[in-house]
């Protein structure tokens, strides 16, 4: 889950599942507990809720998911605040419970919900304001949907614990009245945050602390780390877990490693997890950034944007390492070696197959990237010992040089480090035999610092059905080339292949796997310095089947995946000269580098960009106007007028 939704479930989820009362503009609303922790970059959120509340009514002018909504987390003393908006696509209602989820949005964050009876827990790692002060005093929160306001007050008396970087308040009862956002025709500037106002319309956005700013960047990259999978296995002792399966009581049955690429079900005979080599650097762009919030749109990047095809993220490149076999590489060459069957080992090259889309956040470094794959699979077999890709090594001769593959014996540069095993390291100058190539894999690859989550599904072909795709119902035969995915049997129409189902059920060697999930992490920091800034990415996905029997049956696929890539993030591209100037009046205070989502009364605001327009690299701009014609800051480098 995202920061959106652990905010709107920290207090949206015990208003809107409780038990009835009075209708009203303001609902009052009781708090049970509330936590909040900041120390060195890290976030943690723990709430507790029970009733009374009232729900919006479905399908009416208060129900999120037509008009959508906004949170607020405010401190009445300082006036700090931290506002969310919650736009209606994202919200689904089922009865009277509403629910916020959009794994794309940037602000990430680890949940956990537990809803029992009338109980709520909710825990997550993003607060969104500062806990800076010596005390808080006071911490208050107003949800917003069309015309009703839930409002929660933690003050003296119930307050535990109040102390920088920590707030603990307990058994809060409902409160007098609603503090809320500033009433219309009122205009303030608090730490923190810009809220400009006009006659009937309020607008509040967070700025990430201490004028943190990504906008005069153009491009946002990520590398990654050395995997930490320890002795492997499901038990991974030694490494760092991003993640794990469990059964149907929750408890764990494989721990998911950081650095290691999990797939199939309960009958994968390859040993798991693959390694997932280390600096592998994926580039997108930032075509949208917003001053404000710190919030950045994400697209792909072509390989003359990034300078390689080997770290850009669009469709279509051209790969002279891989003739007709287009797409941007994702990563070194990928070896799957399979230690209880030599000659089913494999090489796995990936290429995106769409172009790269988004969302990020300078604030604190997170990101949802959507970045469709094709593995290409290469049944290699050993080429060097228990070794499916070609290395590219010292040995034998001076300087590097690969040591199979059809560019045996010539000059190569490592992919990534040999201290990864034996198997490596691998580079895309030492290819795999173009003979050795059966087909390739369309992975849903969406990458996110925030949470994923999949649950199994009891068919009537099989249980415990995370990925299903229409094939025989007794046999592990399936529709296609290519395979048909499926949730329900009614979705299977072309005989014989009626029956929704994997290969074997579960997950990763587990059969009464129900729920995969693995956590990212985002940087936790502000971004704009341009450095690297430690963070982790993960995806869970689907892999259909292969159609080649001796792939699908050691890998046992079709069936799910999961990834963890621990690894550094980084803005890079600096836009040249770009600068930012605030006129004020009128008290306000506003800043906007490409686009702001404020609306300000007398209050105007220009953006400096140097060398003007129509100079080397920027765009000249046609017709005439008052002022002076600048550039905005933008990947796409538009003109204004100012």
């Amino acid at each position: 889950m995202n920061g959106y939704q652990r905010m709107i479930a920290l207090l949206v989820a015990p208003l809107l599942l409780g038990a009835a009362a009075a209708r009203a503009a303001d609902q009052l609303v009781p708090g049970t507990k509330l936590l909040l922790k900041s120390a060195n970059g890290r976030e943690v959120l723990s709430f507790k809720s029970t009733g009374p509340f009232t729900p919006p009514t479905p399908g009416s002018g208060d129900d999120p998911s037509n008009v959508g909504a906004s949170l607020q987390i405010l401190n009445p003393g300082t006036s700090e605040s931290f506002t969310f908006n919650l736009p209606q696509a994202h919200w689904s209602v089922s009865g009277t419970t509403f629910r916020y989820v959009d794994s794309a949005l940037m602000e990430a964050g680890k949940v956990k919900i537990a809803i029992i009876g009338r109980i709520l827990k909710v825990s997550g790692k993003k607060i969104g304001i500062t806990l800076n002060e010596p005390t808080q005093g006071t911490l208050d929160a107003v949800f917003t949907t069309g015309s009703i306001r839930y409002c929660a007050s933690f003050s003296d008396g119930f307050v535990k614990r109040d102390e920088p970087g920590r707030f603990i308040a307990s058994k809060a009862p409902a409160p007098g009245s609603c503090s809320g956002a500033p009433p219309p025709t009122t205009t303030t500037s608090v730490p923190g945050t810009t809220t400009t106002t006009s006659t009937g319309t309020t607008t509040t956005s967070t700025a990430p602390t201490g004028g943190c700013n990504c906008c005069c960047f153009s491009q946002l990259s990520f590398t990654t780390g050395l995997p930490q999978i320890g002795t492997g296995g499901c038990a991974n002792t030694g490494g760092t877990n991003v993640g794990s399966v469990t059964d149907d009581s929750g408890a764990a049955l494989c721990n998911l490693a950081a650095g290691g690429l999990y797939f199939g079900g309960s009958g994968v005979g390859v040993p798991l997890p693959a390694e997932i080599p280390d600096m592998g650097q994926s580039i997108v762009n930032i075509t949208a950034c917003d001053t404000p919030t710190g919030a950045l749109t994400l697209g792909a990047a072509t390989d003359t944007d990034s300078g390689s095809n080997r770290n850009c993220t669009a469709a279509g490149v051209n790969n002279p390492e891989y003739p007709g076999k287009p797409g941007c590489l994702f990563g070194p060459p990928l070896p799957i070696p399979n230690t209880n069957s030599a000659a089913t080992s494999t090489c796995v090259v990936n290429r995106v197959s769409t172009n790269a889309s988004g969302s990020g956040n300078c604030g604190d470094g997170s990101s949802a990237i959507n970045i469709p794959l094709l593995s290409d699979i290469y049944l290699t077999g050993p080429t060097d010992g228990l070794i499916p890709c070609p290395r590219c090594d010292t040995n034998p001769g001076p300087g590097f040089t690969c040591q199979a593959g059809p560019n045996s014996g010539q000059p190569c540069t490592p992919g990534n480090s040999a201290s990864l095993g034996s198997a490596y390291p691998t580079s895309h100058d030492c290819p795999p035999t173009s003979a050795a190539f059966i087909g390739s894999l369309p992975i849903p690859f969406a990458l996110s610092t925030a949470t994923q989550s999949i649950t199994a599904a009891d068919l009537s072909a099989q249980p415990f059905v995370f990925c299903g795709f229409c094939g025989l119902q007794f046999q592990p035969s399936f529709q296609g080339p290519p395979a048909v995915p499926c949730t329900s049997d009614s979705q299977c129409t072309v005989a014989p292949n009626t029956k929704c189902r994997q290969r074997n059920s579960g997950a990763f060697g587990q059969g009464p796997a129900r729920t995969i999930t693995s956590s990212g992490s985002p940087a936790g920091v502000c971004i704009d310095d341009g450095a690297t800034h430690a963070s982790t990415l993960v995806s869970v996905f689907c892999i259909p089947p292969t159609f080649n029997p001796t792939v699908d049956g050691a890998g046992d696929l079709p069936g799910p995946g999961a990834v963890g890539l621990p690894g550094e993030s980084q803005i890079v591209s600096p836009i040249p000269a770009c600068t930012t100037s605030t006129t004020i009046a009128g008290g306000t205070t506003s800043t906007s580098l490409a686009s702001t989502t404020s609306t300000a009364v007398a209050t105007t605001t220009s953006t400096s960009l140097l060398p003007p327009c129509g100079s080397t690299p920027f765009p000249a701009c046609a017709g005439t106007c008052p002022g002076t014609q600048i550039c905005q800051p933008t990947v796409s480098m538009t003109c204004v007028c100012m």
